[in-house]
């Protein structure tokens, strides 16, 4: 009996959340609160990149952001990738401490993948992240 009260009780939450009008100020709170959070604290992300065509080899990594600190991006090869704040992207197995200079295509290539794995949430759900 209890598993059916439960689960009755997520639904009716769910529900709920589902149904709040997105100019409902508390939504727009919601959203504040939770871009704030992203915004402070330790972010990871594991990204897979895939060609909606099939054409192109997909990608898998790890993203860490400590905010106002460094960036780390980890390949599924092992090889790591750091960026302190205000530094360049630098071939880093510890955080940046440690470096070899990276191409200006691997750096682009980083860039492009950091835009798209630390994108902030939409300002409405209701629209595509771009």
């Amino acid at each position: 009996m209890k598993p059916i009260l439960a689960i009755s009780i997520l639904v009716a939450a769910v529900s709920s959340l589902l149904a709040t009008e997105q100019d409902d100020p508390r939504f727009a709170q919601w959203m504040e609160n939770s871009r704030a959070a992203f915004a402070n604290n330790h972010m990871i992300v594991y990204v897979k990149l895939e060609s909606l065509e099939g054409k192109l080899p997909s990608e898998e990594f790890r993203y860490d952001r400590y905010p106002g600190k460094v960036e780390r991006i980890q390949l599924s090869n092992g090889a790591s990738y750091a960026r302190k704040k205000g530094k360049k992207w630098i071939e880093s197995d510890d955080w940046g401490e440690s470096k070899k200079p990276l191409k200006k295509e691997q750096v682009a290539q980083l860039n492009d993948w950091v835009a798209r794995s630390a994108r902030p949430l939409p300002s409405r759900l209701h629209r595509p992240c771009r």
